[in-house]
C-alpha cells in the first residue's frame, strides 16, 4: 500500500514539474506572443502600421505556474507619439472622453502597460485562458480605441500636405481597377481617365492613408463620422478633372 502510495505520488510530482517545465518553455512563449500579436493585428490598420515601424513592442517575461494553469507577465510598449496624439484630440473633444469613460474605456496613463496573462498547456497546445481577465481585456479595449481613433485622424486629407511615398504596385492596379468598374462618366477613354485618377490621387494620399480609406468605408459607423468628407471632396474633383481631360 505504501508503494502505490509513493508511486502515485511521485507521478503527481513528476506532472507538477513538468507542467511547470512547459509553462517556462521558450517555444510556449512564442506561441503565447504569437497568438496575441494575432489579436492585435484585428485593431485598425494603423496598429499594425506601428508595430510594422518597430516602435509597439510586446514582451513576455517570468512565466510560472499558478494552480491548473500558467500565468506569465505580458508588457506592451506603445510609441507615446500616438498617446500624445489621442490625447490631444481628445482634450479637444472633452465630450468624447467623457463619453469613452462612461463606457469603460480608458487610454493607457503610460507607454507601457504591464499585465498578468493566463494560459494552459493540453499536450503540445498552447491554450489562452483570459476570459476573467479583466486586466487584458481592458487594455484590448483601449488600444482598439486608441487605434481606431488615430485611423479616423489620419485618414483627413490635409491640403497642405502632399504624398511623397510611391504606391506599390497592387495598389496602383487595384484602384485602377476599381476606378474602371465604379467611374461614371461619358469619357473618351475610360482606362486614360482611370490612368488619371490614380495618378492625382497618389500624389495626396500615402499608401497607408489609401488603406485608411478602405477600412473606414468598410465600418458604417466610422465613415458616418464625415472623416471621408476631405476624401470624396478630393476624389469627386480628381473625376471630373481626368473626365474633362479626356472628353472628345
Amino acid at each position: 500500500m505504501n508503494k502505490v502510495i509513493s508511486y502515485n505520488l511521485l507521478l503527481a510530482v513528476f506532472a507538477w514539474s513538468t507542467s511547470a517545465i512547459a509553462c517556462d518553455d521558450p517555444n510556449s512563449l512564442a506561441s503565447i506572443k504569437a497568438f496575441e500579436v494575432q489579436k492585435l493585428f484585428e485593431n485598425a490598420p494603423t496598429f499594425r502600421h506601428a508595430w510594422e515601424d518597430k516602435i509597439i513592442e510586446l514582451a513576455f517575461s517570468n512565466p510560472r505556474k499558478d494552480g491548473n494553469q500558467c500565468i506569465t507577465n505580458m508588457a506592451v510598449s506603445l510609441p507615446q507619439q500616438d498617446l500624445d496624439e489621442v490625447n490631444a484630440h481628445l482634450n479637444e473633444n472633452p465630450a468624447k472622453r467623457i463619453l469613452l469613460g462612461a463606457q469603460g474605456y480608458a487610454i493607457p496613463e503610460s507607454a507601457v502597460t504591464k499585465v498578468d496573462y493566463f494560459y494552459q498547456i493540453d499536450t503540445d497546445k498552447i491554450k489562452p485562458n483570459n476570459v476573467q481577465n479583466q486586466a487584458l481585456n481592458s487594455l484590448h479595449s483601449s488600444i482598439e480605441y486608441m487605434y481606431q481613433t488615430l485611423a479616423q485622424q489620419r485618414v483627413v486629407l490635409k491640403k497642405e500636405v502632399k504624398n511623397t511615398i510611391k504606391w506599390p504596385e497592387p495598389s496602383l492596379i487595384a484602384e485602377k481597377t476599381a476606378c474602371i468598374n465604379t467611374l461614371q462618366t461619358n469619357v473618351a477613354d475610360l482606362a486614360e481617365a482611370c490612368v488619371c485618377r490614380v495618378e492625382a490621387l497618389s500624389q495626396l494620399l500615402s499608401p497607408r492613408q489609401l488603406e485608411l480609406v478602405s477600412f473606414i468605408q468598410s465600418q458604417p459607423y466610422s465613415a458616418a463620422t464625415g472623416v471621408l468628407n476631405s476624401y470624396q471632396n478630393a476624389s469627386s474633383e480628381i473625376n471630373q478633372a481626368c473626365s474633362n481631360l479626356t472628353k472628345k
